[in-house]
């Protein structure tokens, strides 16, 4: 077999992070670049690779390291406290909850394990205590939150700490409620007596909670802890946070440490807190430099750990290796990174160590279980420059460190501009949304810790072998229209749904709704089955008809990727005949039109084939003797009213979700082809297409009677005239124009000698092209085609009318 001609291997040239920056800014600030080089800057800041020099840069940002001596600022801070205690430690008044927001219930790990009570009579268990059952009692002030735990009911096969109903209510009705009653009877007047009727009280008008509180005394707290531990049995849990830089202070100076510490804690019981065992300062240590940007190197979490917790160095190195451990790579750059190292228990006073590298002032904040601003897979697809990524590009600094991450950030953002002005044909494959997903994916690691975890391991993406997060192989215009990944460097549908809340063909079929049907107008109890879709008409160069002469558009350049990375069948090359005059593409359609009626028709008089039925065209809809068509047929004529309604569900218009459940009309070329048009083409030609189209569409003479459920009825209907008049079974229905007359029956001779024959063995019931046998229908109901696709706003539209 001859080996195949691949391109050279791109020569790897090792580069600094602003030798990086000035390649990727000398390609997007010259004047009248060609477009080739829009897309190589594009391709240089996602991949790292130059294309037209074949080069792949690796970077190096460790060119850039600090040299000493260096006048660094270190700041002291405590940014959190929290304490485990079978007493509660708190002076100051207290905002009790008499109905708990879950928001409230400890979710989160705090990355250490504690160790708690599981069992009777048994030594003490460490574990996690974001799975023990707790609940939050009540509130000091705005910064703490004192939850009680109940180890007891700890169930290691249980992820979820929320109590249940009937816990709560326990709670409420035996311990809290008996407690304050024999404490402050003052206090509970304002109290429901029991639980449901607290609930009921707090209950709003669209069934959320006001989760309000209840004022109680400091004075009675600490009894109200000792009494409470008494009934039920708990751990007290105390967390105060949002205080970073309200205590801060030099490491070297002890008593200003010890200080602020109390200070920090002036509404606890300090110096009983300070014996306790299991109580956790959050302990920041800040490095900083005016005009410069520290970052920690990935190789020297080992000696930053030993340096910080007096952990031996080979130990130290064994614990930033743990599995346990995990490294946040700083703005995709492999050398840099920050580390999470839990500590195990009795191996150092410090539980938990964390060196943050991330840059946090632009996008820090709690948002969706998050702690900092994100972009979604949602955002990524519906907005065509997402504002998030826009705002960042104007608060990044154009020198320096930064400039990094300004590099990136505009190849993501005129990538994904790209990506959502392209056709959706193309703009929802595998390939094309797993570059979309990567773009997030990058977009979100630049200033914060990158998502991890969620992209799993053969999904081929992203790739980090040259000292960043560089995606693999793309394909961008002109060779694919819409840029995306090589198809063999693709995502999971594990990974899609992660991404974008969904799997690759809902996206396509919610975002590029080819022709949709309301879920509303299916049966729940219709299944799917697999029809094709009809043939074309055979007149391949038609004339263009009178009525379309006058019709006018230049269409965009088609969508296109000839990527040899695609299989022959999914090449999407240039169609030919890319000049063809308007008028013709739309006679064309017309014709597919009358044609695939007919295809569908299980009636025809000779039983013609199928390549007679490819042929038909506009005139066999003004023949007057339907003899000449028809074995058998039911007609009415029409109302004015009912041969519009005809044609509206024929040609739907435009914003119009048809209301037809799927039978035949989705298989049928001209109607995708029409859902097509209603997409891609402006509003303007639509309604002067269909305004043609019902000009030749009032000059037939009958039409198919369209139902909303099929478009072929055959079933006897008193509603109709039948010919011939001896005819009483069933019989296709056509209505007739409604300014006509009635339409003639005369046979030729040899159609009466062929009908006489044909009598003696007449079925009951006529089959159509789409006929399954009743043994086959589920529930007594008939199958429906599988290629049916329904958008979800259209969906709700729907329900709304």
């Amino acid at each position: 077999m001859p080996a195949v001609n691949r391109p050279p291997a791109p020569r790897v040239l090792g580069c600094s992070i602003t030798s990086f920056n000035n390649a990727f800014i000398d390609l997007i600030e010259q004047d009248n670049a060609p477009v080739a080089d829009y897309y190589r800057a594009c391709i240089l800041g996602l991949s790292g690779k130059d294309i037209t020099r074949n080069i792949q840069y690796s970077i190096e940002p460790t060119r850039n390291r600090f040299q000493a001596p260096r006048e660094v600022t270190v700041v002291r801070d405590y940014d959190s406290f929290l304490s485990f205690t079978d007493w509660l430690p708190v002076k100051a008044d207290m905002f009790l909850y008499p109905i708990n927001n879950p928001v409230d219930t400890l979710h989160s790990s705090l990355h250490f394990k504690v160790p708690m009570s599981i069992k009777a009579r048994q030594p003490d268990t460490p574990v996690s205590p974001h799975r023990v059952p707790n609940i939050c009692l009540g509130a000091i002030g705005i910064h703490t939150k004192v939850r009680l735990f109940f180890p007891r009911l700890y169930d290691s096969n249980t992820k979820d700490p929320e109590l249940t109903f009937d816990q709560k209510k326990g709670l409420y009705e035996k311990g809290l409620m008996p407690v304050l009653q024999a404490l402050s009877p003052d206090t509970v007047t304002n109290w429901s007596v029991n639980y449901e009727g607290a609930q009921t009280r707090a209950r709003k008008a669209r069934g959320l909670f006001q989760y309000g509180t209840r004022p109680f005394s400091g004075s009675h707290v600490r009894r109200l802890g000792y009494d409470l531990a008494e009934r039920l049995g708990m751990l007290f849990m105390v967390q105060m946070q949002g205080v970073k830089e309200a205590h801060q202070h030099h490491p070297d100076d002890l008593d200003s440490a010890d200080l602020a510490l109390q200070n920090a804690l002036s509404d606890f019981y300090y110096d009983e807190l300070m014996e306790e065992e299991h109580c956790y300062v959050d302990v920041g240590l800040e490095l900083s430099e005016p005009g410069y940007a520290y970052q920690w190197r990935t190789d020297a979490h080992a000696e930053l750990l030993s340096g910080v917790t007096d952990i031996p160095a080979p130990r130290a190195r064994a614990l930033v290796k743990a599995r346990e451990a995990a490294v946040d790579y700083s703005s995709g750059l492999i050398q840099l990174s920050g580390c999470r190292v839990p500590i195990p228990l009795q191996t150092s006073n410090i539980v938990y160590f964390q060196a943050y590298t991330t840059d946090k002032a632009l996008i820090q904040q709690n948002n969706g279980g998050r702690h900092s601003l994100f972009i979604t897979g949602k955002a990524a697809l519906e907005e065509e420059e997402p504002a998030y990524l826009t705002r960042l590009t104007n608060t990044t600094a154009l020198q320096g460190w930064r400039q990094w991450r300004l590099v990136r950030l505009t190849a993501i953002i005129r990538t994904l501009r790209l990506q959502n002005q392209g056709p959706a044909e193309l703009r929802f494959t595998s390939p094309a949304l797993s570059l979309m997903a990567g773009l997030t994916w990058l977009a979100n690691g630049l200033h914060s810790r990158p998502d991890d975890g969620h992209i799993q391991n053969n999904d081929g993406l992203p790739f980090c072998a040259h000292g960043a997060y560089f995606l693999r192989d793309m394909m961008f215009p002109p060779i694919s229209t819409v840029p995306r990944m090589l198809r063999t460097n693709v995502i999971s549908q594990t990974s899609f749904i992660f991404f974008f809340g969904a799997d690759q063909n809902t996206l396509r079929n919610r975002y590029h709704p080819t022709a949709y049907i309301p879920r509303s107008a299916i049966p729940k109890s219709w299944v799917s089955t697999q029809k094709s879709m009809l043939k074309r008409h055979r007149a391949d160069n038609p004339e263009p008809s009178a009525a379309f002469a006058t019709l006018e558009y230049e269409a965009p350049p088609p969508p296109q990727d000839t990527g040899d990375d695609l299989p022959f069948d999914e090449r999407l090359d240039l169609p030919p005949g890319l000049d063809e005059p308007f008028p013709i593409t739309i006679t064309k359609h017309w014709n597919q039109f009358c044609c695939d009626l007919l295809q569908k028709c299980g009636n025809m008089k000779g039983n013609p084939i199928m390549q007679e039925r490819l042929v038909v065209m506009e005139d066999m809809y003004k023949e007057t003797n339907l003899a000449l068509i028809f074995h058998h047929v039911q007609w009415k004529r029409a109302h004015p009213v009912e041969w519009r309604e005809a044609f509206d569900k024929f040609f739907p218009p435009p914003g119009t979700a048809p209301r037809l459940q799927p039978q035949n009309y989705p298989n049928m070329s001209y109607w995708m082809e029409w859902a097509d048009m209603k997409r891609d083409k402006p509003a303007y030609l639509i309604d002067e297409i269909r305004t043609k189209y019902w000009g030749l569409f009032k000059q037939l003479y009958w039409i198919p009677k369209p139902y909303n459920n099929r478009l072929w009825k055959y079933s006897e209907d008193s509603g109709f005239v039948t010919l011939p008049s001896t005819y009483k079974l069933s019989a296709p229905h056509v209505i007739i124009h409604p300014s006509k007359a009635a339409p003639t029956w005369q046979p030729t001779v040899d159609d009466e000698l062929a009908l006489e024959e044909e009598e003696d063995d007449e079925e009951d019931e006529i089959q159509d092209p789409d006929y399954v046998p009743a043994a086959e229908w589920i529930d007594n109901v008939p199958p429906i085609p599988m290629c049916i696709y329904m958008r979800q706003e259209e969906e709700e539209s729907s329900d709304s009318d």
